[in-house]
């Protein structure tokens, strides 16, 4: 099966449901470090792809991220509306979970009065999170007694190393008729120097920004390789024999006899044959909105609520769900009155649509 224009046009691909699935493994993955203080003993996506539920979840994004975001840069007539386009759809929702943390969180949850909680320096650097680039994790006095530590949203980290791919990937489609050969290379070329130099590269910071490459180099790969996914569209067949050779391939990775990095060329075509497939059609599961974006920012802050809450009355499977359905119920919130009316500013360019 190749991938056409039809394929690309919302309501007629599975990418809401696999964004959705992405951000539900990294709640598992948070919720019982959150609910017990320690990893899943037993996580069957670690089994399956020798990374752990949370750690596929977030690359998973990366990797959808590159593929939608290059069709939407593709389609958009002026760099400066393609960067406003990635601001509408990061910072609306962001800054909601951000000043809802502050505000609700710093009103029932801290252990300082509400004047010195608002007025401490603490506060006002949570706040910058908004900024993107200043990661910040903690409030004063809350959670501090919580099962792992007192961090308020550690899913944020994510969202400046996210971003930083929008503003690198328009650098990489200058050269218009050659773009999908530039991509390639630098995918190829920054997966064998990270192969090779891994320690040396992990060292490294990008000045300014506080991007650690430690942390950003494999979703970085992830986001590329999905980027290359969309503008070799015409010429990757996703084909049962393919689906074998990648299974064949996981078999070997949790054997140990391959690396594990090698997954960046694996995972997205499983991705993206399960995400064009006509037999697993699941595409009106975003009917009424996509609210994965939403769940992955707030699951944490809710997880950790309701682990100061009720950690030592429940158990695991019942705070899960608590955690889940109030999680849910923000994020649908989140898309309505802050997500939606956020993308609606931006201007239509006339080509198939699809949410990124």
């Amino acid at each position: 099966m190749l991938i056409g224009t039809e394929n690309l046009a919302h309501r007629s691909n599975n990418f809401d449901f696999i964004r959705m699935l992405a951000a539900f493994l990294v709640f598992l993955d948070h919720g019982f470090q959150l609910f017990t203080g320690h990893m899943m003993e037993v996580d069957p996506i670690r089994e399956i792809f020798s990374f752990s539920s949370g750690a596929i979840g977030v690359q998973v994004f990366f990797c959808l991220s590159g593929f939608l975001v290059s069709k939407s840069l593709e389609n958009t007539p002026h760099v400066f509306n393609y960067l406003r386009n990635r601001c509408l759809r990061i910072i609306p929702g962001l800054a909601g979970v951000i000043v809802l943390s502050v505000f609700v969180l710093g009103l029932f949850f801290s252990t300082l009065d509400f004047k010195a909680f608002i007025s401490s320096k603490e506060t006002l650097l949570y706040l910058q999170n908004i900024l993107i680039y200043r990661s910040y994790y903690y409030l004063p006095g809350v959670f501090e007694g919580n099962m792992l530590n007192a961090s308020v949203n550690g899913s944020l980290w994510s969202i400046p190393y996210e971003f930083t791919c929008y503003l690198l990937l328009p650098l990489l489609f200058l050269w218009k008729a050659y773009r999908k050969y530039v991509l390639l290379f630098v995918l190829l070329a920054a997966f064998i120097v990270y192969g090779f130099f891994e320690q040396q590269v992990n060292a490294l910071v990008i000045p300014g920004l506080g991007i650690a490459m430690s942390s950003f180099v494999l979703p970085a790969l992830f986001f590329l390789s999905g980027s290359c996914y969309y503008l070799w569209r015409e010429r990757i067949n996703y084909h049962w024999l393919g689906i074998a050779l990648c299974v064949i391939f996981l078999v070997l990775v949790r054997f140990e006899l391959v690396d594990r990095r090698l997954l960046v060329f694996i995972l997205p075509y499983l991705l993206f044959a399960f995400a064009f497939s006509k037999t697993l059609n699941l595409n009106a599961f975003g009917k009424y909105g996509d609210f994965s974006y939403g769940f992955y920012l707030y699951a944490f802050p809710v997880q950790q609520a309701v682990s100061s809450l009720w950690a030592k009355e429940l158990n695991i499977i019942a705070l899960m769900i608590i955690a889940f359905l109030l999680t849910i119920l923000l994020a649908v919130f989140s898309w309505y009155m802050i997500e939606k009316p956020a993308l609606s500013l931006k201007q239509k360019t006339g080509s198939p649509r699809l949410k990124n």
